[in-house]
């Protein structure tokens, strides 16, 4: 699911307040009470809260009653535009209070405003329950312990939270840990084919004179680039020494001809 904007008229000290995100991942930044918090908690609200919740729920009591309007008012609403499997467009729309409905529009045009039918579509969609959202994705800054806690205490959580992560990440264009650990193997093969960390040099001691012509890795390459290199230098000193020796014969030479 990739949330596309969320709407609060009003929720909390939001009213009339749209938040669009665009592809990929967003960060929300903003100072003290502006307000980010509460838009997280209207994204949980108005996907796992119903509607015509009674007032004496602790849904209501323990949540929704702290976001009732500033001054007196008795309905707090949110709307949010989703995309389902990253194609089939939804928007959502649920109220509480003294004006409670819900309406769940796909882009085609077809419309569910029962409450149960909505809530029945909406865990299709959502594909995990409400726990796993609440604890882990909806955890807020002072649960991160408590959420960390209860992952090393249930690994059914651990699993679909890897699920979701790692369909988050494919959808957004990243690549598997499976791929990832191939092209990992893949790198390091062509960094280090055929040397041998042990001798620091190339593996069967197969230097420039025997060099490897396949599976020639970048450290390789690199060492029989170098020795070449040394081998060369080491022929134009022999050559300079020569040079120099003819020069002092000839000198010699020269000096004894004189007359």
């Amino acid at each position: 699911m990739i949330i596309k904007s969320v709407k609060m008229t009003p929720f909390g000290g939001l009213h009339g307040k749209e938040v669009i995100f665009k592809e990929g991942l967003n960060v929300v930044l903003g100072p003290n009470e502006a307000g980010k918090s509460t838009m997280v908690s209207a994204l949980f609200a108005v996907f796992f809260l119903p509607s015509n919740l009674h007032r004496n729920k602790p849904d209501w009591k323990n949540f929704l009653v702290r976001f009732l309007p500033y001054g007196g008012g008795d309905t707090i609403e949110v709307t949010v535009n989703f995309l389902s499997g990253g194609k089939e467009e939804y928007f959502l729309t649920r109220s509480w209070g003294a004006d409670c409905r819900c309406r769940l529009e796909s882009a085609a045009g077809v419309v569910i405003s029962a409450e149960e039918k909505v809530q029945e579509k909406l865990q299709t969609i959502l594909q995990y329950g409400r726990g796993t959202y609440e604890s882990i994705l909806f955890a807020r800054q002072e649960e991160m312990l408590k959420t960390v806690e209860l992952l090393n205490q249930n690994q059914e959580a651990v699993a679909a939270l890897g699920d979701v992560l790692r369909k988050a990440f494919l959808q957004s264009g990243g690549v598997s840990p499976e791929e990832f650990a191939r092209e990992l193997a893949q790198a390091k093969k062509d960094l280090l084919d055929n040397w041998d960390f042990q001798r620091d040099g190339p593996r069967n001691n197969r230097g420039v004179d025997n060099p490897y012509v396949k599976n020639v890795g970048k450290l390789l390459a690199a060492y029989y680039e170098k020795e070449n290199i040394r081998k060369q230098l080491q022929k134009a000193e022999g050559a300079e020494e020569k040079v120099e020796q003819a020069l002092a014969a000839l000198e010699k030479t020269a000096v004894e001809k004189m007359p």
